[in-house]
């Protein structure tokens, strides 16, 4: 399971996890492990325009691409929305990645991945959440669906890249500078804890 697909090199590789916001933060320990495991990849990231300040909050994420398909998909047969995808897609299509992974694993990301350049990889058909993604794929690995997120992703990561993960989540966040938050806004010195009640689909 863990034999490299892409041999050790400086590579450039796309990670296709576009939303929702808990998607996006339960793929940062695989992000942390890449760079632990593979210091030679140069990662970057598709993210949902809405959730893109998060993987910019994690060191070894280089470049963050952002689409509006939650807006775009409400105005398609506008103008203004067809030349937004079109500059998303040249700008996306400007690289040539050595590996893309799709680690949503629905129909939808695997499309999105597709519009970028290079050799496309994810779940099989039995570990996708939706298995026709896998139709898209180029490479794709046997991960069990009854893990959590955190584990399936991590070792999704790992299968294509040739490494076993190991220890506890990292989630790596690098927090941004608080001092432009209002004084009563700013975290405290002493532990603290923050109550999120809902958060954006």
């Amino acid at each position: 399971m863990f034999a490299a697909l892409i041999e050790e090199s400086a590579l450039k590789l796309l990670i296709v996890k576009t939303s929702s916001m808990g998607d996006v933060v339960h793929t940062m320990p695989a992000i942390s492990d890449i760079a632990k495991h593979r210091p030679d990849v140069e990662i970057h990231w598709m993210v949902e325009s809405s959730f893109a300040s998060l993987p910019a909050m994690h060191p070894a994420v280089q470049r963050v691409h952002v689409i509006s398909w939650r807006k775009w998909r409400k105005k398609l047969l506008q103008s203004d929305t067809r030349d937004a995808i079109k500059r998303a897609r040249a700008e996306l299509r400007s690289t040539y990645y050595d590996l893309i992974i799709d680690a949503q694993g629905l129909v939808k990301s695997a499309f999105f991945a597709g519009q970028a350049r290079g050799l496309r990889a994810g779940y099989d058909w039995k570990s996708a959440r939706e298995g026709f993604a896998s139709v898209w794929y180029q490479r794709v690995a046997t991960v069990d669906k009854a893990l959590h997120a955190v584990q399936r992703t991590r070792l999704l990561m790992a299968a294509h890249l040739g490494y076993r993960p190991e220890g506890a989540p990292d989630f790596s966040l690098r927090m941004p500078d608080p001092t432009w938050l209002p004084p009563h806004t700013r975290p405290a010195q002493r532990p603290f804890v923050v109550l999120i009640p809902g958060a954006s689909r």
